[in-house]
């Protein structure tokens, strides 16, 4: 079994020293310029509807932002308080309940 998992990690190393790529019939999946063939999926929304550019390009890579979403950090952390509100009263009756 290590024979082949060496073997393997090999084969994964030298393949992209020997060039194969396109003249082999592979094509890129991404042009590195836009999301031209990509199709964003946001939950809530139709597929291909990307209203507040959650996903875009920087420096030739499909990044995900979430800045244009103005409520996000809001409801994190009245989340954060709610649980952190929970987990104390948690801890503080189990400590004094436990006596």
């Amino acid at each position: 079994m290590r024979i082949v998992l060496k073997a393997l990690m090999v084969i994964m190393f030298c393949a992209p020293l020997t060039g194969a790529g396109a003249e082999e019939g592979w094509r890129p999946l991404f042009n590195g310029k836009d999301l031209s063939g990509w199709t964003p999926k946001i939950r809530g929304l139709p597929a291909g509807e990307d209203p507040l550019e959650t996903f875009r390009v920087q420096d030739a890579a499909i990044t995900v932002s979430y800045e244009n979403y103005e409520h996000s950090v809001t409801m994190a952390v009245k989340d954060l308080k709610r649980i952190s509100a929970r987990l104390f009263h948690r801890l503080v009756n189990g400590l004094i309940g436990g006596f």
